[in-house]
C-alpha cells in the first residue's frame, strides 16, 4: 500500500490562494492567513536546510508546509443569529456598543477647519543635513550600526556559541563588520550558491571576499549568530529571538527625530522560508509569505518605526479601536508634537472610533474606510457610488489641446493621498540590493 503524499509548501500555498480568491468572489473578507508549522520531535535553533543557496523567492520543492488557518469576516445577514446563547458580558458590550452609534447625531454642512497642521519639516530637515553633511555612506550606515549595537550581537552569538560547546568560536566587531559587508556585497553581486563567492575560478570567485574572510569563518558565523540572550526569552513573545534587535533598530531610527510632516502607516512583509506561527499570507503583496510588520514611514520611504506583528491573539486585538486603529496608537507614541504632521492610512486601519480618538490628541489623519466603519452616518452606499460614476462616465477625451491650458489637478487645494507616499517605497529600497545568501530560519520558542 502506497504511503500517504503529504501536499509540498508550494502546492499548498496555490491551493491557499484559490481558497481566499474565492471567499472574497462570495462576498466576504479574508482578514488574513497564517501559517501553523507542523509539530517538531524537538526544539531546536536550526533547521536542515542547505544554507550554500542563494535565496529565492520559490519555496522549497520539497519542504512540507504544514498548514494555514484562514480567518474569515462573512458578510451574510441571514445566518443563524446565536445571540440568545451569549454570554451576559457579551450582550451588554453590544448594547454599549449600539447605544454610542444612537447617541452620534450626524449633520450635513459646509465643514470648518479651526486648526491646521504645522509643518516644521523645513527646519527638521536643515538640522538633517547639518547633522549628516559631508558624511560618507559607510559611516552613515554606522550611525544605525554603531559599537554598541555590534558588541550586542557580537555577545549574543558567543554567548549561544558557549551554550552548544563550539569553545574554538572567536567572534569580535571587526569580524561582524566584514560579515555585514559581505551579506550587502551579495545583494549587488549575485552568484548561485554562496560557496561561488570563495571560489577560485576566475569567472565566479570574488577575491575582495576571499581577501577579506575564510569561507569556514563565514559559516562559523553564520551559525552561531544570535539576536538575543536564549537565558532571557520572554515565551510570551513569538519574536523574542529578535526583541533586542528590533528594539535597537526602532532606537536608531528615531535618532533624528520624526523629521517628515506626511507620514504613512501601512503593513510591509518580510519574505521568510521557514516555518513559524507568525507566517502570514497576503494576497496582492509583492511579498506574498512571511512575516507581517506595521511600518510608520515618510512619504518618501524613510522608516521611523515598525511593530511586527504576532497573529490574532495579541493584546491589541482586545483594544475597543480594534487591531488595526491600537497599531495606529501605538506607532505614533514616537511623535512629540501631534500638530506638526498629518498622517495617511487606508481602509484596514480606518473607523469613526480611530479618527474620534485621534481628534482628540490633536493629530491631522486621512484615511480611506470600510463602508461597515462609518458608525452609520448618512453617505451614499459604495453600490449606488459605483452606479453614480458608471452613468456619469464619458468617452470624450480632454487634452492641453482641446482646452488650450495645461490641466489642473482636480483638488488642488487639499491633500491628495497620491502625493504621500508608500511603504511600497520601502519595499522598493529594500528589494533592489537584498542580499542573496540564504539564512538558516529561527524557530518560535516551544
Amino acid at each position: 500500500m502506497a504511503g500517504k503524499r503529504f501536499l509540498t509548501q508550494r502546492e499548498l500555498e496555490e491551493v491557499l490562494q484559490d481558497v481566499v480568491t474565492e471567499i472574497e468572489d462570495n462576498g466576504n473578507e479574508c482578514i488574513n492567513a497564517v501559517y501553523i508549522p507542523p509539530d517538531a520531535d524537538e526544539l531546536t535553533d536550526e533547521e536542515t536546510i542547505d544554507d550554500n543557496l542563494v535565496i529565492n523567492e520559490e519555496p522549497l520543492e520539497r519542504e512540507i508546509a504544514g498548514t494555514f488557518e484562514i480567518d474569515v469576516d462573512i458578510d451574510n445577514d441571514d445566518i443563524y443569529d446565536e445571540s440568545d446563547e451569549e454570554p451576559l458580558s457579551v450582550t451588554r458590550m453590544k448594547l454599549l456598543r449600539d447605544k454610542e452609534v444612537r447617541d452620534t447625531v450626524w449633520q450635513k454642512k459646509e465643514y470648518t477647519y479651526v486648526r491646521l497642521p504645522k509643518s516644521q519639516e523645513d527646519i527638521s530637515m536643515q538640522h538633517l543635513k547639518d547633522v549628516l553633511e559631508g558624511k560618507s555612506p559607510l559611516e552613515i550606515f554606522f550611525m544605525f550600526f554603531d559599537d554598541e549595537l555590534l558588541s550586542m550581537i557580537v555577545d549574543f552569538s558567543l554567548e549561544y556559541a558557549r551554550e552548544n560547546n563550539r569553545q574554538d568560536f572567536t567572534f569580535s566587531a571587526a569580524d561582524l563588520k566584514k560579515f555585514l559587508g559581505i551579506l550587502i556585497l551579495s545583494g549587488y553581486h549575485v552568484l548561485p550558491q554562496a560557496d561561488f563567492y570563495w571560489s577560485k575560478d576566475e569567472d565566479k570567485g570574488v577575491q575582495i571576499i576571499r581577501s577579506c574572510m575564510s569561507r569556514n569563518k563565514f559559516r562559523s558565523i553564520k551559525r552561531n549568530l544570535h539576536l538575543a540572550s536564549n537565558a532571557a526569552l520572554d515565551r510570551n513573545d513569538k519574536f523574542s529571538k529578535l526583541r533586542p534587535f528590533f528594539d535597537a533598530i526602532n532606537t536608531r531610527n528615531k535618532q533624528f527625530g520624526i523629521f517628515a510632516h506626511n507620514l504613512s502607516i501601512d503593513e510591509q512583509m518580510v519574505p521568510y522560508f521557514g516555518r513559524h506561527s507568525c507566517k502570514m499570507f497576503i494576497k496582492g503583496k509583492p511579498v506574498r509569505f512571511g512575516f507581517k510588520l506595521w511600518c510608520l514611514c515618510s512619504s518618501d520611504g524613510y522608516l521611523f518605526s515598525f511593530i511586527p506583528y504576532a497573529g490574532a491573539n495579541s493584546e491589541k486585538t482586545k483594544s475597543t479601536l480594534g487591531l488595526g486603529g491600537q497599531t495606529v496608537i501605538d506607532l505614533l507614541s514616537a511623535l512629540e508634537n501631534p500638530t506638526h504632521h498629518r498622517i495617511f492610512f487606508d481602509n484596514y486601519f480606518s473607523s469613526y472610533k480611530l479618527f474620534e480618538k485621534l481628534h482628540e490628541m490633536q493629530y491631522f489623519a486621512t484615511g480611506t474606510i470600510r463602508e461597515n466603519r462609518t458608525n452609520k452616518a448618512p453617505l451614499s452606499s459604495v453600490k449606488e457610488l459605483v452606479r453614480l460614476l458608471k452613468s456619469e462616465s464619458t468617452n470624450i477625451p480632454i487634452t492641453e489641446a482641446s482646452v488650450g491650458r495645461p490641466a489642473k489637478e482636480p483638488v488642488p487645494d487639499e491633500v491628495r493621498l497620491d502625493k504621500v507616499g508608500h511603504i511600497s517605497l520601502i519595499h522598493k529600497n529594500l528589494n533592489s540590493h537584498k542580499n542573496s545568501i540564504f539564512f538558516i530560519p529561527w524557530p518560535e520558542m516551544g
